[in-house]
């Protein structure tokens, strides 16, 4: 709770709270997206057209995150 507490002083408001969170998340999404292609080629053997369908949603992580930089 303290750090919760001292976290939000330290921005000001919590917009810039959540501003300064939106990087990360769209990066662990992005990881995501990797790590699902990953499993369904190697682990599951999976040649389905639901690999393109990760494989957008890849590039669309990909140019949030690339826009958020």
């Amino acid at each position: 709770m303290i750090v919760t507490v001292g976290l939000t002083i330290g921005f000001g408001k919590s917009d810039n709270l959540a501003a300064s969170l939106r990087l990360p998340v769209r990066r662990t999404m992005f990881d995501d997206s990797v790590l699902l292609i990953h499993r369904m080629r190697e682990i599951w053997r999976w040649r389905s057209p639901a690999g393109g369908r990760c494989r957008l949603f890849l590039i669309v992580d990909a140019a949030f995150f690339s826009a958020m930089l």
